[in-house]
């Protein structure tokens, strides 16, 4: 993941009555191996929960492996 500051926006002359607030943005970059952990961290703990409260079947099958082979 990395975070990458956005360039100054170009600030327009306005009536001295406007208050202009300036804000610094950041574009999160988010990769598909990033996006793939993070789904599998959160079916894990979905799974784990619904468990605790007697929800799942316990004769379903438990998918625990996720392909971290994205192309």
């Amino acid at each position: 993941m990395s975070i990458t500051p956005l360039p100054r926006p170009v600030i327009a002359k306005v009536p001295t009555s406007t208050k202009v607030r300036l804000k610094i943005c950041y574009l999160v970059v988010l990769n598909k191996k990033f996006l793939t952990l993070l789904a599998s961290d959160l079916l894990l703990q979905i799974e784990q929960a619904l468990s605790q409260i007697g929800k799942r079947d316990q004769s379903e099958p438990h998918c625990n492996t996720v392909d971290h082979s994205l192309s």
